[in-house]
């Protein structure tokens, strides 16, 4: 079982402890929040970031107003 912690904070979801395996398909779930490309936030052509902590993933996913609400999810 995956044990994950989101965190959505200043504007952005932060999601850490993700194991490293099995990947996880983060297109659909980029898809479905409309994330965007930021310049100066991603890698050139990204809509996340990504680092490893300890062993672990981290992502974090920028907020924007493309994004649906609470009331829309």
């Amino acid at each position: 079982m995956r044990r994950m912690k989101i965190t959505i904070h200043g504007g952005m979801i932060d999601v850490t402890e993700i194991p490293v395996y099995p990947p996880i398909e983060w297109k659909p779930i980029l898809d479905e929040l409309k994330a965007e490309h930021i310049p100066g936030l991603y890698q050139q052509g990204k809509r996340m970031g990504v680092s490893i902590v300890s062993g672990r993933l981290r992502v974090y996913i920028y907020l924007t107003d493309k994004m649906p609400s609470e009331h829309d999810t």
